[in-house]
């Protein structure tokens, strides 16, 4: 009894104290309900390993992924979508697989990766397509058409929603699909329409307003999507412009005119929400200009007076705008001179506001620090002075609870004392009974140890014979390097068809993916670049493939006269043939992707076929990028007939450069980050821009640099990027190798 009740005081003394010290909680927890959620389904999945458990676990982490897109929030957006696609593979569900590189398509596209958005939507479809889920088929296709025209690839994003979206959008008679299908089309034609201003081309407009009267005539509405909003924007846009190539018919323009200023305040409320100031800009112009046409020019001027007197973090984009709109309406007015001056006052804001944004951001970060200080030096003098009311009951409770608890132990340990001999004396029985048995148990090991170290010899042994293996199966890769270096041409071949030129071969283990071939007629001169299916041994047996194939469908060019397109269409089918290739989803997906040039020496003209690469031509300082077919030569899902040949005709001083995906997707680090990132098609060719007009060698020395310096950390602690991809890139000179027909 007397133990318990000690125990009971000791206790009662512990909770007060806790109390004490511990005070009030806060109730301002930043906790939302789906990561409370995500908690106690962790904690589930501890307990209970049934598949219900991690599906739940990845609709919450879905759930919190859109939330955080909706927010702008990427970077935890795709944190999000790694650990939902770990649980997906986890319990192996194809359809959880499908949703999460649906996902990864859709974060990697808001994080400017289009290589890997593509890959990652590609991957979804074939999950999908095995489940022969058409819905969700069309639906990975409209998120990667919206991808593709945000990045101005619109040749793709049309033949998605026309050769996919709306066809499988009827056929389910899915009328909300088909509404954002028709949407997606006319913002694909007002963007065309847009980027051409110089020339414009009005069947653009004409599709454009076609396809937004079409979705705006399907009576679906699109909850929790933008696509209302972007409806609604299109065709005021739409409405403006085609009032403005019909400014000659008065009926016309009134009708177009009307249906615009009908919209139009809607409109430009959604676009002031968006937060994007290049729209902003170009609708509050669009009002201006209809102003001015009505020859309200007070009403011009005071919304202008408005927009410049704007004081937030975007008051930049508002000066530049309102000196924008202020040239129009001194234009109007006549006063060219102020109009002249409006717009170098434009052109000045414009300069200017990306520092003062970066300025003011961290001006708000500053202060948001400051205000947090603040608030913590109030709050610990708040709990300083509470702390001080209940030490005082804390410590009398504490020497009263300690002085019960002596007279407890004191009378306690007496009788104590004689049942703990009583013990003492039974353990030290025990103890020797132990100590026979640990001596048995001695012999025993040492028994063990023999048998181990016998083991150990014959381990020994056997990681001798796996040591002589890998030397001879290292010697063996060596020598089938020395192969495939063979069988690419030497740079004294490369040196005689195309003079000098630039030559960066990389492969990321011995022997490599990645290939190069030349061949020269009477007429023509004859050069591609070539990246098999991965790397290493499997990847150079394809290329060694690839570059038997190019010598037999190009051995009588002269006689032929075949195209870049036909020699791609020839050598896809032979090797599809020579791999047994015939269905997507059963046989072997090995492939090439390949771009290939054929330069005719008589005429100077230069014909490129592509499959899944570009061809890059620098001329008068300035990137002109021919894209390939985006299919391999091999077998694939969506194969088309035949490859698409491009004919351009070379200038002096042309720079033409052919390159593997291994040069722009190397990862590394961007200064002041600290997750690694690929280098990006963009950076790749600011490079080429930058170093084109130097001689090839220091050219090769500038890309070695800037790649070695990519993949290099800019903050400490952290390890450099490995070469994640064969390299390959190659530059040639129209002045090297046409001299004379330029």
């Amino acid at each position: 009894m007397r133990v318990k009740f000690s125990i009971i005081i000791i206790f009662i003394v512990c909770i007060i104290t806790e109390s004490c010290f511990k005070g009030r909680q806060s109730d301002n927890s930043n906790t939302s309900a789906l990561e409370r959620m995500m908690y106690y389904t962790d904690k589930k999945i501890g307990n209970d390993e049934d598949t219900t458990v991690y599906i739940k676990k990845i609709d919450s982490l879905m759930l919190l992924l859109r939330q955080n897109i909706r927010m702008g929030k990427i970077h935890e957006a795709f944190d999000n979508v790694k650990e939902a696609n770990f649980w997906a593979d986890t319990i192996g569900s194809a359809k959880q697989l499908a949703r999460c590189y649906y996902y990864w398509g859709l974060v990697s596209a808001r994080m400017n990766n289009v290589s890997i958005s593509d890959k990652n939507y590609y991957s979804s479809l074939i999950y999908h397509k095995k489940m022969g889920d058409e819905k969700s088929i069309a639906m990975v296709f409209r998120s990667w058409t919206r991808s593709s025209y945000e990045n101005n690839i619109f040749d793709s994003a049309k033949a998605y929603l026309h050769d996919y979206c709306i066809k499988i959008d009827s056929s389910l008679g899915d009328k909300r699909g088909l509404k954002i299908d028709y949407i997606y089309l006319g913002e694909i034609a007002l963007r065309l329409y847009r980027i051409t201003p110089a020339n414009r081309n009005y069947n653009y407009l004409q599709t454009a307003y076609e396809n937004f009267n079409i979705a705006k005539n399907i009576p679906v509405k699109l909850s929790e999507t933008d696509c209302d909003e972007l409806l609604k924007t299109g065709l005021c846009e739409t409405y403006y412009y085609l009032a403005e190539k019909n400014k000659d018919n008065h009926a016309l323009y009134k009708a177009y005119t009307d249906s615009c200023r009908y919209i139009f305040d809607d409109a430009i409320n959604i676009i002031a929400q968006s937060n994007d100031m290049e729209d902003y800009t170009r609708f509050f112009t669009m009002k201006i200009k209809m102003l001015i046409a009505d020859g309200d020019i007070k009403t011009a001027e005071k919304l202008t007076d408005s927009v410049f007197a704007v004081q937030d973090t975007a008051a930049f984009y508002h000066k530049e705008t309102a000196m924008t709109a202020y040239s129009l309406i001194y234009e109007a007015k006549k006063n060219y001179a102020k109009a002249l001056e409006c717009q170098k006052q434009a052109v000045i804001f414009q300069e200017t506001n990306s520092y003062y944004r970066n300025s003011l951001i961290s001006s708000l970060k500053l202060g948001r620090g400051q205000m947090e200080n603040e608030r913590n030096k109030a709050y610990a003098k708040k709990m300083e002075l509470e702390g001080r009311t209940k030490s005082v009951i804390m410590i009398a409770t504490i020497i009263t609870a300690f002085i019960i608890t002596i007279l407890i132990i004191i009378s306690y340990s007496r009788s104590r004392y004689k049942k703990a001999n009583k013990i003492i004396s039974t353990q030290k029985k025990e103890i020797e009974l132990q100590n026979a048995n640990l001596i048995a148990k001695n012999e025993e090991i040492n028994s063990q140890n023999e048998e181990i170290r016998q083991q150990n010899e014959e381990i020994s042994k056997q990681s001798e014979i796996i040591r002589n293996y890998n030397q001879e199966l290292t010697s063996s890769i060596n020598y089938a390097s020395r192969i495939q270096y063979a069988a690419l041409p030497s740079e004294e071949e490369l040196k005689k068809v195309f003079g000098e030129n630039l030559l960066i071969y990389s492969p990321k283990d011995i022997v490599s993916g990645d290939f190069y071939w030349c061949s020269h007629t009477a007429n023509y001169k004859v050069f591609a670049a070539g990246d098999c299916t991965g790397h290493g041994v499997p990847g150079a047996l394809l290329s060694m493939l690839g570059i038997s194939c190019l010598e037999y469908v190009t051995r009588h060019l002269d006689k032929n006269k075949s195209s870049a397109s036909d020699i791609l269409d020839r050598m896809k089918a032979m090797l599809k043939n020579t791999l047994n290739q015939s269905d997507y989803e059963n046989d072997n997906r090995d492939a090439i992707d390949l771009a290939l040039i054929i330069v005719d020496i008589k005429t100077a003209e230069m014909q490129f076929a592509g499959a899944n690469r570009p061809l890059v031509i620098i001329r008068g300082g300035e990137v002109q990028r021919t894209k390939g077919d985006n299919m391999p030569i091999g077998v694939f899902l969506a194969e088309k007939e035949h490859f698409t040949n491009h004919v351009v005709k070379l200038e002096k001083g042309d720079m033409v450069y052919l390159f593997s995906d291994g040069m722009p997707d190397q990862f590394g680090y961007k200064e002041g980050r600290t997750e690694p990132e690929i280098f990006t098609i963009k950076r790749f060719l600011n490079l080429l821009l930058e170093i084109n007009s130097k001689p090839f060698d220091i050219q090769k020395i500038e890309i070695i640099k800037a790649l070695k310096r990519w993949r290099k950390p800019k903050k400490l602690g952290l390890e450099t990027c490995e070469q994640t991809d064969d390299n390959l890139l190659i530059g040639l000179s129209a002045d090297n190798f046409l001299a004379d027909k330029l």
